[in-house]
């Protein structure tokens, strides 16, 4: 053998030292990713807890074969080679092994996530921007995703115009384009909405808001002229607008500001003028939908009555209380003009206009003057209601 590194032979010679056996396949091995049928539906893939989502099926072999080595080739020593190449989240995929399959199953539910180097399942989807044509997921509604949309060009709308997007939780960190609509349980957006935008939430976080808002709990950093209904709703300043909601909170108001409350509304600073500030559960469509739900609630709780009485008599009394319940909550919406207060903390720098309205014939209006002012509300002694700390009253005439 030494020869052959002695360069004593005139021409390279090869010999062969072994010779292995090739196994025969009955079956190769097969890599399927399951989830990808899921495409055509939308851009990102959600995927249900316990779904399948890569399988791997292992060769098998009719004939096994043997290596330089001394090794068998069968389906054990095979299993790697055509079995998934990515690093595999274990929080959110389960793998399950046996001698003839490797599957790769769904935790939990969200959407998929794979780039050829990572497998995982998430509840959060991030995109540069949303386009009207840019399906995201389907059944949104109660998904428990959140949707992260961000885009750093503020020269671009991170949420296109004509958007329609719902999600349990949504978070854009730009603007809002144009007839757009968002809707979800959590909403924030840390850029502007637009004036012909709508959104829709429990609770809501807007950083400039010029679109039209209906919330549960708002909270805005600056009121750009735009619309919020809310129950309860936190602005920190505020350039025209309207706000309805039960109870306000402002710290600055600057122009053109209309708000109409059930309960309340206070503000730190009133620095500009012509701002309308108004106590008329009327004017609140918040509180006009919860009347319409006391109504309903109140005529089915009737039916169920009448019923009872005739089949069921241990239910009578369990009924009457609910009914009674509910009207008295009714009654506290009518009559709520008369705890309800309008605060200034800060003497107001011009003419503004205090208003709170008695019922559809009969309210009591004050125009301020740039001075500092106690809390407004009102006195009621008999048919005589009188606006402290101003002291205008006016007579109700019984009916």
């Amino acid at each position: 053998m030494k020869y052959i590194y002695a360069g004593k032979f005139v021409k390279r010679v090869k010999i062969p030292l072994f010779e292995g056996i090739e196994p025969v396949l009955t079956r190769p091995g097969k890599l399927i990713f399951w989830f990808k049928e899921k495409e055509h539906t939308g851009e990102v893939i959600e995927v249900e807890e316990n779904e399948l989502l890569v399988e791997y099926k292992k060769p098998v072999y009719g004939q096994n074969g043997l290596n330089a080595f001394g090794e068998y080739l069968d389906a054990n020593f095979a299993n790697n080679m055509d079995d998934l190449q990515a690093d595999v989240d274990e929080k959110s995929i389960a793998i399950q092994e046996n001698a003839t399959s490797k599957k790769y199953i769904s935790k939990i539910r969200g959407y998929v996530h794979y780039d050829g180097k990572e497998l995982l399942v998430d509840n959060r989807i991030k995109v540069s921007e949303i386009t009207k044509h840019k399906d995201l997921v389907e059944d949104l509604e109660d998904n428990n995703i959140e949707i992260v949309v961000t885009q750093h060009d503020t020269a671009r709308d991170t949420i296109k115009e004509g958007v329609t997007l719902v999600s349990e939780r949504i978070h854009v960190n730009g603007f809002v384009g144009a007839k757009s609509r968002l809707e979800a349980i959590t909403l924030e957006i840390e850029g502007a909405t637009h004036q012909d935008s709508l959104q829709y939430a429990k609770y809501a976080t807007i950083n400039r808001h010029k679109g039209t808002l209906r919330c549960h709990e708002g909270k805005i950093s600056l009121l750009e002229g735009g619309v919020v209904h809310a129950t309860a709703v936190e602005i920190d300043s505020s350039i025209g607008g309207a706000v309805y909601a039960q109870d306000v909170t402002i710290k600055h108001v600057k122009n053109n500001l209309k708000v109409y409350a059930s309960n309340s509304i206070t503000v730190r600073l009133v620095s500009g003028e012509d701002n309308l500030f108004k106590i008329n559960y009327r004017d609140v469509p918040v509180v006009q939908s919860k009347l319409q739900f006391i109504d309903k609630d109140i005529k089915e709780l009737r039916y169920k009555l009448e019923g009872a009485k005739r089949h069921s008599l241990g239910k009578v009394e369990e009924l009457e209380k609910e009914i009674t319940r509910l009207k008295k909550e009714k009654e506290a919406i009518h009559n709520s003009y008369k705890n309800a207060k309008i605060t200034v903390q800060e003497p107001f720098k011009g003419l503004n206009n205090i208003i709170f309205t008695i019922d559809n014939a009969h309210e009591i209006a004050y125009k301020t003057e740039a001075k500092s002012y106690p809390p407004f509300y009102l006195e009621i002694q008999e048919n005589i209601i009188t606006l402290h700390p101003v002291a205008k009253s006016i007579v109700i005439e019984e009916k």
